[in-house]
């Protein structure tokens, strides 16, 4: 019999259960909205991308901003993934938005 502390025995992850919630018929159908500077450090900007990676694998969609720092970071993370990346563009040039995203939407 497996002890307490052995591996057989822990708790499912969040990216498990997650990832099963997902691939039911009570998915989570919202997408979730990663925020930050654009100027952000590369410790956090690795973070944006690795927490937006995991959510995207998980079956979620991801929204976020269109330029630079944690933004860039987290669609990329997504795009990487596979993931849907919706990115919303507070100006009408198209140019200097990141290129990770699967739709764009000018809001300006």
């Amino acid at each position: 019999m497996p002890s307490a502390t052995s591996p057989a025995s822990a708790e499912p992850s969040v990216i498990s259960v997650l990832s099963a919630l997902q691939k039911s018929p009570q998915r989570l159908q919202q997408p979730v909205a990663l925020i930050g500077p654009g100027d952000a450090s590369a410790e956090l900007c690795a973070a944006a991308y690795q927490t937006a990676h995991h959510l995207a694998r998980c079956g979620l969609s991801i929204v976020c901003g269109g330029r630079g720092g944690v933004m860039q970071a987290a669609s990329h993370g997504a795009f990487d993934a596979d993931g849907m990346v919706v990115g919303l563009l507070g100006e009408n040039d198209t140019l200097i938005a990141n290129s990770y995203f699967t739709v764009a939407v000018r809001w300006a």
